[in-house]
């Protein structure tokens, strides 16, 4: 049976980089990534994906997952990586519109992100469900909390007044990547989760 190897992301920390010339070359692996030779592909794991998005959003999602698993495992023993830095995504719980990494104010309905990121509970239902003989692995890449926001605002040019302060605002939870990393070390045990940090070689190393 396959091991299955989640890339969870954070964006803005080379995933377009290994996605496009990493990830496509490990020829031990089934690579299910968003990008190919620099070009998005057909997305086979967009049940996996929606799982996601409907556990989020509070639609059903359990028989998403069991799709991905049991379609994947009909194709063989060979591991199978999936890469999408969507999964670090935590939209707002009353704005379901609203963009996944950062908080649009809007008194009457915006609340902070409070308590454990959601990918640590989405992470802990698939383990549950793996298909019998298969095993669960995370990666996770991560930046600077400075170097991310400067970076998210250079390529998105949302820049408006107070969107730094409303990232990090008292009660907001999404920029504690380390509590994300103890959760899900805590759920997959360290063995299984690989926490990659942006730095100055980082970028060398993918390319290589």
């Amino acid at each position: 049976m396959p091991e299955f190897i989640l890339h969870v992301g954070l964006p803005k920390t080379a995933t377009t980089q290994m996605q496009t010339n990493f990830f496509p070359k490990l020829g031990s692996i089934m690579y299910l990534g968003k990008l190919h030779d620099g070009l998005p592909r057909k997305r086979p794991f967009d049940d996996i994906r929606k799982a996601y998005t409907n556990f989020q959003t509070g639609k059903s999602f359990l028989s998403l997952i069991d799709q991905f698993f049991s379609a994947e495992c009909t194709k063989g023993s060979r591991n199978i990586l999936v890469s999408d830095e969507g999964f670090m995504a935590w939209r707002n719980p009353k704005m379901e519109h609203a963009s996944p990494f950062v908080s649009f104010s809007n008194p009457a309905v915006d609340v902070v992100r409070d308590g454990t990121h959601p990918i640590v509970e989405f992470i802990r239902i698939c383990k549950k469900r793996l298909p019998q003989g298969s095993s669960l692995k995370v990666i996770i890449t991560i930046r600077n909390q400075a170097d991310f926001l400067g970076s998210l605002i250079a390529q998105t040019g949302f820049v408006r007044h107070g969107l730094v302060r409303d990232l990090v605002r008292s009660g907001d939870r999404f920029m504690h990547f380390s509590d994300t990393v103890k959760g899900l070390s805590c759920v997959l045990g360290e063995a299984n989760l690989l926490i990659l940090f942006l730095n100055t070689d980082f970028g060398k190393i993918v390319k290589e």
